[in-house]
């Protein structure tokens, strides 16, 4: 593989032969893959957690929110002192963190301790910008992107690995602590990886952490999550000034970074048009992804003998519609590379949307047919794998080389703000729209879901073709 050069950058280190960049590449699609089946296993353990510790449903949403939002903190303040430190020092920082959650969750003699764990699992989120900033350093823009792709079909099969095999473990073992064991040893397998086997990054930014900035971004997006994660449940008024309390945070970190010298994040960079409108489009793809997927899952499972509506699938078959998706997510991301090659960056992620608009199109229009259903679900994954796999190559490229995995690292940030709105409004939808003396959505309500989905993927390739226009005129 080839190396870039880095002459211009603010701090380099010798590169290593072209051998070590490619086998490091392979051990970095490892880490990746041992990240997505961590994070992928405990959505599947949750119901099981509550029958073996007597834990109430309102209780174990607090595991997926806390994990939420200390991944969502977590990212960008760790992905700067990547750039700063090094990727590859920051790593290994995140999975001793990681290690210490998953012994706290897996073996925390109370649930409040349990939940301690989902708080230092946050940096598990990290580990992907700071391995585009590993490989972004070492390699042509070219090479870089194809490693990019095969980094995030790993997280998106290693994600749904992690679901199936959370599930087969606990049916083997029937016990919670037994199987959260899993995820213990492969963030131990993951350590000796990065400590043995990873190269440090070649570029290293210049300037001291922004401690005032890191605070409030923590403050501010923790309670920007927080305030959306939990809309459904609050009075309108108090959701509204909850949000308006955690933007005004939010201007006021912006405020801190621009005065700063030596900023958490540079906002003058983040909001140039070309990565703006990238982010612009993280976040309402974001939204469309949690939507289609959350409202995808919920009908797949009704009963129309009872609701009249939704397809009564087995939990079985439910798994392997999944299985065969997280496969097709996979596929997209490593078709990336290949396309971005052919038709560039910006009309790979356009088509891959394009395919997913069909697909919520095709659900409005003909939701009643389980084999239409079970083919559409995971070519919806194909084609929102493909944009989720070009937007960060994208950013890695048009970003500072010593700013890669900040820039990155705000990438997933905004998508999961955009997770989380997608949630609060989609949650909003199917609770509205009931069925008569019910608290049971109504089949109208999943048509308008299907609907925002659909407007968001639409929104989302103007985002993109405004990026596109930009990028041609210069």
């Amino acid at each position: 593989m080839n190396e870039i050069t880095t002459a211009a950058s603010p701090s380099t280190t010798a590169s290593p032969p072209r051998g070590s960049v490619r086998r490091a590449v392979g051990m970095l699609v490892v880490v990746e893959m041992v990240s997505g089946l961590i994070q992928g296993m405990t959505p599947s353990l949750i119901p099981q957690i509550g029958k073996q510790f007597g834990i109430v449903a309102a209780d174990l949403s607090w595991i997926a929110s806390i994990q939420l939002l200390a991944a969502s903190i977590s990212v960008p303040i760790v992905s700067r002192l990547g750039d700063l430190y090094g990727h590859r020092r920051l790593m290994r920082f995140s999975l001793i963190s990681v290690l210490t959650g998953a012994v706290l969750f897996a073996y925390g003699p109370s649930f409040p301790v349990m939940l301690l764990g989902q708080v230092f699992l946050g940096p598990v989120a990290a580990l992907l910008p700071l391995q585009l900033g590993i490989v972004r350093s070492r390699l042509d823009s070219t090479r870089a992107r194809s490693a990019i792709g095969f980094l995030a079909a790993a997280a998106m099969i290693g994600g749904t690995a992690g679901f199936e095999v959370g599930g087969i473990v606990q049916a083997t073992t029937n016990d919670v602590r037994a199987t959260l064991t899993v995820p213990v040893l492969l963030a131990v397998l993951g350590l000796v990886i990065v400590f043995f086997f990873v190269p440090e990054s070649a570029v290293r930014a210049r300037g001291n952490v922004d401690w005032a900035g890191v605070l409030a971004i923590s403050v501010g997006l923790g309670s920007l999550l927080w305030v959306l994660g939990g809309a459904s449940g609050r009075p309108l008024a108090m959701t509204l000034g909850l949000l308006a309390g955690s933007l005004a945070v939010l201007a006021l970190w912006v405020v801190i970074e621009l005065k700063s010298d030596h900023p958490l994040v540079d906002v003058r960079a983040l909001v140039r048009p070309q990565l703006l409108r990238w982010y612009l489009a993280a976040i309402t793809l974001g939204l469309a992804l949690i939507g289609s997927q959350t409202v995808g899952l919920t009908f797949l499972s009704a009963d129309p003998a009872k609701v009249g509506y939704g397809l009564k699938l087995p939990p079985l078959v439910l798994a392997q519609v999944l299985l065969v998706a997280g496969l097709a997510g996979g596929i997209g991301a490593l078709l990336m590379s290949r396309l971005s090659r052919a038709i560039g960056g910006t009309r790979t992620a356009i088509a891959g949307i394009v395919i997913d608009v069909v697909v919520q199109v095709v659900f409005i229009a003909q939701h009643e047919s389980a084999v239409l259903f079970v083919i559409m679900t995971p070519l919806s994954t194909l084609g929102t794998s493909l944009a989720f796999a070009a937007l960060p190559a994208m950013i890695a490229e048009h970003s500072p080389a010593d700013e890669i995995a900040v820039a990155t690292g705000m990438y997933n940030t905004t998508r999961a703000i955009g997770g989380s709105l997608g949630g609060a409004v989609f949650a909003l939808v199917l609770s509205s729209m009931t069925l008569p003396g019910t608290r049971i959505a109504s089949e109208g309500a999943y048509v308008v879901a299907w609907t925002i989905c659909a407007a968001a993927g639409v929104v989302t390739i103007g985002f993109l073709a405004l990026v596109g226009r930009r990028r041609r005129r210069e």
